[in-house]
């Protein structure tokens, strides 16, 4: 008798918990109408010039254009959660409509936090009883910065740091499956005009579309007024740092929400951090030179606030060796800010007169350790392999599509060009470094060195960004290399590249299958073709600086968002049956929440299942940790360069299935089909 009350008030509550979602939920819908109508006419034309100009490859991504999927969701969800009410609590059509009228009533309870409103949404998110949402690491996660930590009581982007929020979302897609499987519903932070955004809203629905934004208004940014809408799935931010300001599993990235940031990726993006990452990887494989080779792979490189690295910098700076090798290469060496900086901002080249100031500033090396500045001191690769004279290097995507478990994705990208030809003794920058951003005085000013490029500004855009085809067919037409070499050594050597960068860094990434990342990976080739890591940067630019770059990076984000719907509705479909699960125990009175917890811990990982398998999509699979043996490093390495890992991951998932074997015995249940 006892566990049949303990039902029903389970059933109660949950009726009074999905009343007050409706108040939630038409709160949320209210703002995005109020601050998307007036905009409509305005996106829709923009929407319009954005299709028109963008011409769709042969083979599209599998992906349902669902634009207007979002707005039909937004109205019909208070219907939908309606005739569930009516479902479960077998409720008149006029007890529905005397409980919508009755919930208007609760909406300044939603706002004041009352504890009875809280406790009627921890009663409906059934997760809860399976799930501990876990908080993040302070001393770990926070990394893009020395003295990073939560600043969760600041205000960000307009947004309410509700502590229910998850309570109302996980309960709302536990209701609501459809929300995620059927949409794909967007919240960004990108430009209005953004290619980012245009693409969001071309094959999903941007949730707040024309108030949250990256440049929005300081007296809105600093405020709180903004609950992001509960059928939001997708947190896709510009800004790195967002998880900074709202807590994990709480204010926001719930269990039934993904995120486009990885806490704790500062060990590959901080470019002083990757010096460490990688002296540390390369002891790994000291009796193992076929797995990794650390002088074959990133340049020698002296953190300069570090007194021991600082010492053995100046030590190579005051010796004859570089008198040498100054005459012989001209620039052989260059500083970088070591972290909150990328685009080429704070790159130096240690030429004659910067290494006179640089001697000064540190005293030839006698004020190392007390010159904290955050500089770093790179080999400069001076003899770099060129196109007709001109150099060059490769911006390529990395995507950490889940870290739980692992799994990475490789895109070609493009080469970057530096406009004006190559020489070892220039001081410009621009001839150096074949950035975006510091090629933008050249096309700014381009009639001005029309003369010397011999380049309008179209021409000159057209020929800094080289696609992967035309890189081959051109060394091909010189001889330089046979055809299929693309395929048989650049690829393979940039996707072990990718595998060494992420496993160097990967000892401080949050373990947890809602998170994933794009980055740009910058590297080089010498004269010799060997490849060089340069940096990673995390929210590479998506804008379209040209006709075939606007292109390129529209499928890229297109693509992106296949992948990692496919991941979230799969786990999704899993997580679905566990609670299926749960609610047929918890009406027979007999929940087995121990077995239930590891089950969950087994199916909220990533893998597809066969209703998403990935199909037409430019990125390329290259690790995936739920395969056995090579296989799970894309067969680029041999087995015994990454079998210890794979040890350590097999070890868990078998712990896991022995748990779940121990509970099928006990428990029997109908899978939902």
């Amino acid at each position: 008798m006892k566990l049949k009350k303990i039902f029903w008030w389970i059933i109660a509550l949950n009726i009074l918990g999905i009343i007050a979602v409706i108040v939630m939920i038409l709160k949320s819908s209210y703002q995005t109408k109020k601050f998307g109508d007036d905009n409509s006419a305005k996106t829709r034309s923009r929407e319009r010039s954005f299709e028109q100009k963008s011409t769709k490859n042969n083979t599209k991504s599998e992906i349902t254009t669902i634009k207007d999927e979002g707005r039909k969701d937004q109205q019909k969800v208070v219907y939908d959660i309606y005739q569930e009410l009516q479902k479960i609590g077998q409720l008149s059509k006029q007890e529905i409509k005397a409980k919508q009228n009755k919930t208007l009533s609760l909406e300044q309870t939603a706002v004041s936090k009352s504890d009875e409103f809280q406790s009627f949404f921890k009663q409906m998110n059934v997760l809860r009883m399976i799930y501990d949402y876990p908080q993040l690491d302070r001393k770990i996660h926070f990394n893009d910065m020395p003295d990073g930590h939560p600043l969760y009581d600041e205000p960000y982007m307009g947004l309410i740091n509700d502590p229910n929020y998850c309570d109302y979302v996980d309960a709302y897609n536990v209701l609501y499956p459809h929300n995620i499987h059927n949409a794909m519903n967007i919240f960004n932070d990108y430009n209005n005009d953004g290619l980012a955004r245009q693409v969001f809203k071309q094959y999903g629905y941007d949730v707040m579309p024309d108030f949250i934004n990256k440049d929005m208004p300081d007296e809105e940014f600093n405020s709180r007024k903004y609950l992001i809408p509960f059928n939001t799935t997708m947190i896709f931010t510009k800004k790195v740092k967002s998880y900074y300001y709202h807590e994990f599993n709480k204010n926001l990235y719930c269990v039934s929400q993904i995120y486009n940031h990885i806490p704790g990726h500062g060990t590959l993006t901080r470019k002083d951090l990757n010096v460490e990452s990688v002296n540390n990887y390369a002891k790994r494989f000291e009796n193992k030179p076929h797995c990794f080779k650390k002088n074959q792979f990133f340049p020698a490189s002296y953190r300069l606030d570090n007194e021991t690295e600082c010492r053995q910098f100046f030590e190579i700076f005051n010796s004859k060796e570089y008198k040498k090798l100054k005459e012989k290469e001209g620039i052989s060496y260059i500083t970088k800010v070591s972290y909150g900086s990328h685009r080429a901002n704070g790159l130096e080249l240690v030429d004659d007169e910067y290494e006179v100031r640089l001697r000064r500033k540190y005293y030839n090396g006698q004020l190392c350790g007390q010159i904290e500045d955050n500089l770093m001191a790179q080999k400069y690769v001076a003899n770099p392999h060129l196109l007709e004279g001109h150099k060059y290097d490769f911006r390529v995507y990395l995507l950490i599509a889940s870290t739980d478990p692992l799994i990475i994705y490789y895109h070609d990208g493009f080469l970057r060009l530096s406009i004006l030809k190559y020489d070892k003794n220039s001081k410009e920058k621009s001839i150096h470094f074949a950035n975006t951003n510091l090629a933008k005085d050249l096309f700014e000013n381009a009639e001005q060195y029309k003369n010397i490029t011999g380049m309008t500004e179209a021409e000159m855009r057209n020929f800094q960004m080289w696609n992967m085809s035309r890189y081959e067919d051109f060394l091909v037409s010189k001889g330089k290399v046979k055809r299929g070499w693309l395929d048989d050594y650049l690829r393979p050597e940039l996707q072990k590249a990718f595998i060494h960068a992420v496993k160097m860094s990967e000892h401080a990434f949050l373990k947890d299958p809602r998170v994933f990342e794009m980055f740009g990976l910058d590297f080089l080739f010498d004269e010799n073709l060997n490849l060089w890591f340069i940096e990673c940067n995390a929210s590479p630019v998506l804008q379209g600086t040209s006709e075939e770059k606007m292109i390129f990076q529209s499928e890229l984000v297109r693509d992106l968002l296949q992948i990692q719907y496919s991941y979230l509705r799969s786990r999704w479909l899993r997580i679905r049956k566990i609670i299926t699960k749960l609610q047929t125990q918890l009406k027979e009175g007999n929940p087995d929440l121990k077995s239930l917890r590891e089950e969950f811990k087994k199916v909220n990982k990533n893998y597809l299942e066969k209703e998403y398998q990935i199909k037409n999509n430019s990125f390329v699979k290259i690790t995936d940790l739920n395969l056995p043996g090579k296989a799970a490093y894309g067969n680029l390495f041999e087995e015994d360069c990454f079998a210890t890992d794979q040890k350590n991951q097999s070890k868990t998932d078998r712990q896991v299935d022995n748990n779940n074997q121990k509970s099928k015995a006990k428990v029997s249940y109908k899978e939902e089909p």
